[in-house]
């Protein structure tokens, strides 16, 4: 499967992207972009004693980056394969996904396999119960050689059962993490 990145293509629907994705953490569109601009200087602040390998590295994109992205695609309603999706709610970044996603992404990249099943045998409601998530519904999402999350995401979105766990309406909260180039989310719904 090829992947391909979504450009926007007028600064029109950029601010409409802005102004939806504002109104979801209610802020208004001005103090959304403050937010975004503090968040995007404090991620680009670099140590100097990094190693040469280090800043050669891609830089990883912060939870609300993440979020914006994947509420912008659960935003609006689309075609999973043959089953049209309408638009979904947004979910919120919770901890313990994180966690299980980690723990799944660093498993992957040290075993050097790709799979929903780690090497240890466990499945997504193994690791999510794991890292403390006491949860209904758990879904997962894994990427590959993805040097983005953009990518990652774009991937998903042209894979059906991938796209359908995206644009599932009753998931609330995500958990997301890359290891190397092995991007796991975690979606799910706490009971």
């Amino acid at each position: 499967m090829g992947l391909r990145t979504k450009n926007i293509d007028s600064e029109g629907e950029f601010v409409r992207q802005v102004r939806y994705t504002a109104g979801l953490w209610g802020l208004s569109p001005k103090a959304f972009a403050l937010l975004f601009l503090v968040f995007s200087i404090v991620s680009c602040g670099a140590d100097s004693s990094e190693s040469d390998e280090a800043a050669a590295a891609p830089p990883a994109e912060s939870q609300t980056e993440i979020l914006v992205q994947t509420n912008l695609a659960r935003s609006k309603g689309r075609m999973c394969g043959d089953t049209w999706y309408p638009a979904a709610g947004p979910v919120v970044w919770n901890a313990e996904l994180e966690v299980a996603a980690a723990r799944h992404s660093l498993d992957m990249d040290t075993n050097d396999f790709f799979a929903h099943e780690g090497s240890d045998s466990t499945t997504v409601g193994d690791r999510a119960t794991d890292a403390g998530y006491n949860w209904q519904v758990v879904g997962e999402n894994l990427s590959l050689n993805a040097i983005a999350y953009s990518v990652a995401i774009q991937g998903w979105i042209d894979s059906t059962s991938h796209c359908e766990a995206l644009m599932r309406a009753d998931f609330e909260e995500l958990g997301v993490k890359r290891v190397g180039l092995y991007w796991t989310m975690v979606l799910g719904v706490q009971l």
